[in-house]
């Protein structure tokens, strides 16, 4: 499972890309007097020269898929049929989306995270935008399979209500936790897979079948996969804790983990039970939604009661955890 708190895509090259940017952007500075001369320009951390050099990998990646005006306008950011007509590009010929799943993955990443960086949103908010719906269509019909009059009707509405939550979605999360923003996109767009999926014909969804990795990687939906413990015993769960902290936060902290850790498993087991009862009582995204909660009012305590700092707890403090059932649960 990809790290939820880093985000979908290939948040690694958003990681100061707003800066970098800039700074290729900028105007050379005026000239220094002769009687005080610059003092020497500061080597670019290797940090820095790590993200320029794959920034400028990517752009010449997005070059390769056929598109000569991918930057004629930096200071606008590309619009949604830009970015189609890219991703067309990109499908074409010997273009990087034709090279494999592993190829169109990495293309994929790298292509949308440069999308996020342009139009100035977190990367997973954008996986939480119809672009990759608007995508689909613009596909169908460069493949011979475009929307009939019905179709394009009940897509425009399906369109209409996704740009107003992915607006809301926007103004609701601005400056909250990743977890939190987490939920939001996911709610959000629980129901988009099956609503396009009812507007498309059988041999329409045929036509995209050889992009179910690319369109997979763009959308992710989540499953857990809590690590299975024993639940009387939670100091496997409590190791990263204990090592990372000093004893005194350490003690503060241990009783609110444990709580944590119990919590999880009493999650899964009654997500458990309802499936018993009816396979569909709660989804994988349903399940993945409780878990982030139980991380945020995991993450809450340890601030409020612990006094940790919020930057101080990783992501390896709130894991996701399970038990076996025991003998009265199996009967």
């Amino acid at each position: 499972m990809r790290d939820i708190l880093l985000g979908f895509l290939a948040g690694a090259i958003l990681a100061g890309a707003a800066g970098a940017i800039a700074v290729r952007r900028a105007a050379p500075p005026a000239a220094v007097p002769q009687e005080a001369p610059a003092p020497p320009a500061e080597e670019p951390s290797p940090e820095r020269r790590a993200l320029d050099e794959r920034l400028s990998s990517l752009r010449a990646r997005l070059g390769e898929g056929g598109v000569e005006d991918v930057f004629a306008d930096p200071e606008r950011p590309p619009s949604d049929r830009e970015v189609t007509r890219w991703l067309m590009a990109a499908l074409a010929g010997e273009g990087p989306m034709t090279r494999g799943d592993r190829e169109a993955e990495d293309w994929i990443n790298g292509a949308l995270g440069w999308l996020a960086d342009e139009r100035g949103q977190n990367q997973a908010d954008l996986e939480f935008g119809p672009l990759r719906e608007r995508f689909v269509v613009e596909l169908l019909e460069k493949r011979g399979a475009g929307l009939d009059a019905e179709q394009k009707k009940a897509f425009e509405k399906f369109l209409y209500e996704a740009e107003a939550a992915f607006a809301n979605h926007l103004a609701a999360t601005a400056g909250k936790p990743d977890e939190e923003r987490l939920i939001s996109g996911l709610k959000a767009t629980r129901d988009w897979e099956d609503r396009m999926a009812a507007i498309l014909r059988p041999e329409q969804i045929g036509k995209i079948g050889d992009l179910g990795v690319l369109l997979d990687q763009w959308r992710w939906l989540p499953a857990c996969e809590p690590r299975l413990i024993d639940p009387s015993d939670p100091e496997a769960a409590l190791e990263t804790a204990r090592e990372k902290l000093n004893p005194g936060d350490y003690e503060r902290a241990r009783p609110i983990l444990v709580e944590h850790v119990n919590a999880m498993v009493a999650m899964h087991r009654e997500v458990e039970k309802q499936r018993l009862e009816s396979p569909d009582a709660v989804s994988d995204v349903d399940e993945f939604i409780r878990y982030m909660e139980i991380r945020i009012a995991t993450r809450k305590r340890l601030v409020e009661e612990a006094g940790l700092r919020a930057d101080a707890i990783p992501p390896q403090f709130l894991m996701d955890y399970t038990a076996p059932r025991d003998e009265e649960a199996a009967e």
